[in-house]
């Protein structure tokens, strides 16, 4: 039984062996496209790394794209800076048409393939060799195939439908971003809007909030990316601005140029904005569609840190608290804090309550701290942070302020002294 089993194996094995022979020796072989294998006409052979400049001429305009100092440009039918995936998309579908499959035209009659006087689209590219011009008719009505017309003038079907690229509206090769500046760049947003006005300012991990002490690095990035991810609905051919705007943003960057958008009116379309500060792009006029709006609604509390000590339990490394004649120091081995004389437990239970104290956010700072009466230090790597506290106040909090900056803000003083109460 084993014997017969051993030599089944080694017959397997041995056709095993031959037909992945045949199969690499096949695919040594030269041969066309198997997916396509009637596309035997040629087309042209361009690659889409060497194209400098398409211009589409279709029966019901005539578009133009030049790539100038490396970025792409939309110069008919009106001066803009192109959408890159939308021209990387036309530059690939140009590329693919290579080979087609040769159709016979009855009595030399082009026009039911939409490659009559003038053809649905003429294409014409620029490269370092020269132009070259290719005509595109309609869609195949079987098959996901386009007529063309072939090298040798015959009709042929290419494969895919080419006129997704070739006939989308003019406007949609224009870059619809509302913003284009580099992020690590901007030193402050402010945004006005019907709730009141956001103000952040700074740069890596110190931001600040007019009137709200520190931002949270990471929200401020939120704020950026998403004012980053705005594009128009539409871009109008209009010139008249935005007299009283429901929202206007002012983004600057470390060059101290400042884009600016602002809101107007809402329409059936779109919400009618105006953006400008970019040099290469200018002034536009679009629409956008409401709920991309919705963002600049973020207020102070929204992009601020809500605690007044900023104490990281896993990446702070020391807490210095000094209130009154009370002070202790803990510090961060791992996952454990030690603050003696307390346990580990009770130390890690008060850095904790520190951690938790909060920050109240009146739409008025409130006037600095007097003589301090406290201090908290926290050490995070090479930074070291410190609150400086005051007295409580009658209306029953305390007045601080970040000595690294920022405007004096309110800790409420149960949150402190429940705090407090676990010093040794």
């Amino acid at each position: 039984m084993e014997r017969t089993q051993s030599r089944l194996i080694l017959v397997l094995s041995a056709i095993l062996i031959v037909v992945s022979g045949i199969l690499w020796w096949q695919g040594r072989q030269p041969r066309d496209d198997p997916s396509d294998p009637e596309a035997t006409e040629p087309v042209w052979a361009v690659s889409a790394d060497e194209i400098q400049a398409v211009t589409l001429q279709r029966r019901g305009d005539t578009v133009r794209l030049e790539q100038l100092g490396g970025t792409w440009w939309v110069t008919a039918p009106a001066r803009s800076l192109a959408d890159r995936g939308q021209v990387q998309d036309l530059l690939s579908t140009l590329a693919s048409m290579e080979r087609g499959i040769p159709i016979e035209a009855p009595g030399g009659d082009l026009a039911p393939f939409g490659l009559g006087d003038p053809p649905t689209t003429r294409v014409v590219i620029t490269t370092g060799a020269g132009e070259q011009t290719l005509e595109v008719g309609d869609r195949a009505p079987v098959g996901y195939r386009t007529y063309a017309r072939g090298a040798g003038g015959g009709v042929v079907a290419v494969r895919g439908d080419a006129n997704a690229a070739l006939q989308v509206p003019a406007s949609r090769f224009r870059d619809h971003r509302i913003f284009r500046f580099d992020p690590g760049a901007v030193r402050s947003v402010r945004i006005v809007g019907p709730s009141g006005e956001l103000e952040v300012s700074g740069s890596g991990h110190d931001w600040w909030i007019e009137g709200f002490s520190r931002a949270e690095p990471d929200r401020v990035d939120d704020l950026v990316m998403g004012l980053l991810d705005m594009q128009f609905a539409d871009i109008l051919d209009e010139t008249e601005g935005i007299e009283s705007p429901t929202y206007d943003v002012h983004v600057t960057l470390e060059d101290g140029t400042v884009h600016r958008l602002r809101t107007g009116v809402e329409t059936p379309l779109g919400t009618r904005v105006e953006a400008w500060g970019d040099p290469e792009v200018g002034r536009r006029i679009g629409l956008i569609l409401p709920e991309l709006l919705l963002q600049l609604g973020r207020g102070p509390t929204d992009v601020g840190i809500r605690t007044a000590f900023r104490i990281h339990l896993d990446r702070s490394d020391r807490v210095i608290a000094t209130f009154g004649e009370a002070r202790v120091e803990a510090s961060r081995s791992g996952p454990t804090w030690s603050a003696p004389p307390l346990s580990e437990g009770a130390a890690y239970d008060l850095v904790q309550a520190l951690a938790d104290v909060g920050i109240t956010y009146a739409r008025v700072p409130p006037e600095p701290p007097g003589a301090p009466w406290g201090q908290l230090e926290v050490h995070e790597a090479d930074r070291v942070r410190r609150v400086i506290v005051g007295e409580p106040v009658i209306e029953g909090y305390h007045h601080a302020v970040d000595a690294d900056g920022g405007a004096p803000f309110r800790i409420p003083a149960e949150e402190l002294a429940a705090a407090l109460e676990q010093l040794p």
